[in-house]
């Protein structure tokens, strides 16, 4: 169940299967989405039926697949060039008379949805179907649930998300709330005094080879049976891993002007919901509460207009445990908020306000990840999210204040060590889709399903790849631990600093992993060759200080400084102060110039990167692989320290190996030491996460150390030993 709304004028309401959608009572024209930017690419893939809900990619065949509520399913597959749709089961197959969503693992397609049920009843139901050698399915019941109540209004979210854990063991599967915001929803007196219930308003993990279970309406036995995953969670219609391993979801708030969420789920947490949606307090757990007064209920809204906000002496008590908030969005996108004392509209970054996540009514639905980290530096392992709602009128609820809505956004996380939690700088990527519902993404394409419009269709959105680099493509970071401060001059006066770093590796864009520790200082240094020769603007951005240099020539000797960062901004954060960007400098096509930033970290979060605009006007962010080149060959290699001597008694002279390289299911250290000591061993994404810690004894000699990974998605990985002397690295790719 999608987010809903209260129309006047042209929208009537569907109530298909226990449904609440809109569906246009007159041909409204159909829109065409367009980039906002010319590296990304968006062309028709094909037209679908009305109200599809879900789309999906089988591995078996590397089709895509499209669903619609009424449980028909289907194939696409390309006919001499042309693609068309073929009808492969309806819900006399498989059983789900509102279908709200799929996953795929290996031959089975999972399917879940709802069933109505006599006396107001309702029953949340997973179905597998297993692809035979004719491409014919054989279905079987995964799981149902016990009966719960239906309210017959347009918050029956239901069952709609699930998606396959990493390791492949287990199902997880969202269910929405029957109520707004937690008003009593009685189903006309069939239910009296009834909110929500065990079976609603949370995330349930099952075994992926589940077969009949069945999901009782009990929370003390979904605890108990270790199916309660998370709690308090609206509606989070989809459900994804992130390239960190970490599982998503986004969420849609009520019908007052809270944000809509983005969360990261955790095992046992609770999300506050109805007590807190969107970082704000449901006001109608406080008595006396005035709904005409309240400056964030829209009156056109279908919850106002039914009577649905009122003063509630009986709201239930608020949990005695921790809430847990959304992800913040730090912009510049999707980050408009109502002041609850004016009832303004605002711009939250611009007010320099936390937002918990996006703008009211944006219904945040399709959401995906570079998993495979296959695209180019600025997108690289990143996520990405539609948005299903058009801008607000007075006659329905969407997003306002400038917001456009039916999007594609750019997500880039960055996680935050003192609330342990993520923030999040979001980028509108497309702009013109008709109601967004569902996104897929398969290597650099991003499919996208409409529901909306007068010919609905599945678009494709192609995202720049990563560069194929040389073996010389990439500068050098150089990092020094344990120097406290935030100046580069705490950097540049310790007795470290040039020649003894502690740890040296190799990047292949001008961008370091953020969050790469505490009280450290950098050096990022190589060659840059300009492609065309003109006028160049470059920017940098860092945490806690950063400074970029530059030389008129391949020589250390000539450099100056161009840029600076004199205080912490966020990651490629290029305009909040005016140092940050150079003025414009004159480069030669095909000659090398010297190029070096420093940073300064304390503590918390850390970033620092640099982007520059070519004479033609094009911004490379950061810059790529293919204008860096390695600043001395011979002294940097990857993963080796260029520290002081270590003691003779020591680790001997390189000696870590990984094999195989590229691992799948196990990665094998083999670790020679002189002497008996502790070490540990972390690995690390390509954005900077840590997705692994294991602490180690090593003995004098050969050690050899399994690790585990199969629970690591495919990409490129830091692996970090680090003994009591050194800190050692290597590259590993997982296929």
């Amino acid at each position: 169940m999608l987010k809903h709304y209260s129309v006047k004028l042209f929208y009537s309401l569907l109530w298909l299967s226990g449904i609440y959608l809109p569906t246009y009572k007159t041909v409204l024209a159909q829109t065409v989405p367009a980039p906002l930017r010319s590296d990304v690419k968006i062309s028709p893939f094909i037209n679908v039926p009305p109200n599809c809900s879900r789309l999906g990619f089988d591995p078996t065949n590397r089709h895509i697949m499209y669903i619609n509520q009424t449980g028909n399913v289907y194939d696409v597959r390309n006919s001499q060039g042309t693609y068309i749709s073929t009808l492969k089961a309806t819900s006399a197959n498989h059983g789900i008379t509102l279908l709200q969503g799929m996953a795929f693992k290996g031959t089975s397609l999972f399917l879940i949805g709802n069933i109505k049920t006599p006396n107001a009843g309702y029953v949340g139901k997973v179905m597998k179907g297993v692809k035979q050698a004719n491409g014919d399915r054989i279905w079987s019941t995964v799981m149902t649930t016990a009966t719960y109540g239906l309210t017959n209004t347009a918050f029956d979210h239901g069952f709609s998300g699930i998606t396959v854990s990493p390791d492949s063991n287990y199902l997880f599967i969202n269910s929405g709330s029957r109520t707004d915001h937690g008003e009593v929803q009685s189903s006309g007196g069939l239910r009296p005094g009834l909110r929500e219930e065990p079976l609603t308003s949370a995330i349930f993990r099952i075994p992926i080879n589940s077969n009949n279970l069945v999901l009782p309406n009990d929370s003390a036995q979904l605890a108990s049976l270790g199916y309660l995953y998370a709690d308090g969670t609206r509606n989070s219609f989809d459900l994804a891993f992130g390239t960190d391993g970490n599982l998503y979801a986004t969420e849609n708030s009520g019908d007052r002007d809270d944000p809509e969420e983005l969360n990261w789920i955790r095992q046992g947490r609770f999300y506050g919901f109805p007590w807190r949606m969107g970082g704000n307090n449901t006001p109608m757990q406080y008595p006396g509460y005035d709904p005409a007064a309240d400056k964030l209920v829209d009156h056109n809204s279908t919850a106002y207009i039914n009577g649905f906000f009122y003063n509630d002496p009986s709201y239930p008590k608020r949990p005695n445990r921790p809430f847990i908030e959304p992800i913040v969005n730090l912009g510049p996108d999707a980050d408009k908020y109502r002041d609850p004392i004016t009832g303004t509209v605002k711009d939250a970054g611009a007010e320099g306000i936390n937002i918990s996540t996006f703008t009211s009514h944006r219904s945040p639905l399709g959401l995906v990840f570079d998993r495979d980290s296959l695209l180019a530096d600025e997108f690289k392992g990143h996520g990405f999210v539609t948005a299903w709602t058009s801008t607000g009128t007075s006659t329905m609820l969407g997003p306002f204040g400038g917001d456009p809505g039916q999007d594609l956004l750019h997500i880039q996380f960055i996680y935050d060590s003192k609330t342990d939690n993520y923030k999040i700088q979001t980028h509108r990527l497309i702009r013109g889709f008709n109601n967004p519902i569902d996104a897929e993404m398969v290597g650099n394409l991003i499919y996208v399903l409409e529901y909306g419009g007068s010919s609905p269709k599945i678009w494709k959105v192609e995202m720049p790849l990563a560069p194929n680099c040389g073996p010389q493509a990439y500068i050098t970071k150089e990092q020094y631990n344990n120097i406290a401060g935030k100046l580069i001059t705490d950097l540049t006066s310790n007795s470290n600093y040039p020649d003894h770093p502690s740890v040296t590796t190799r990047l292949s864009a001008f961008e370091v992993p953020i969050n790469a520790g505490e009280n450290f200082g950098a050096r990022v240094r190589g060659y840059i060759t300009p492609p065309t020769t003109g006028n160049y603007t470059f920017w940098i951005a860092g945490d806690d200080q950063a400074e970029l240099w530059l030389s008129t020539d391949s020589t250390t000797a000539r450099k100056r400084k161009i840029a600076s960062a004199t205080a912490y901004t966020l990651s490629r954060q290029y305009t909040k102060y005016p140092a940050q960007k150079s003025a414009l400098i004159a480069l030669t096509a095909g000659k090398k110039y010297y190029i070096e930033a420093l940073q300064k970290e304390s503590s918390a979060g850390d970033n620092l990167s640099v982007q520059w605009q070519l004479p033609s006007g094009t911004i490379e962010l950061p810059i790529p692989c293919t204008r860096l080149s390695a600043y001395n060959p011979a002294a940097t290699v990857l993963a080796v320290e260029r520290n002081t001597p270590p003691p003779a008694d020591s680790v001997i002279t390189d000696p870590l190996q990984v094999f195989p390289n590229p691992a799948t299911t196990v990665i094998n250290i083999k670790l020679a030491s002189r002497i008996k000591d502790g070490g540990e061993i972390t690995l690390t994404n390509m954005m900077g996460f840590r997705v692994y810690r294991s602490t180690v004894n090593i003995f004098a000699g050969d050690n050899q150390i399994p690790i585990n990974s199969n629970f690591l998605s495919h990409g490129v990985y830091i692996l970090r030993l680090k003994n009591s002397i050194k800190t050692y690295e290597k590259k590993v790719i997982i296929e």
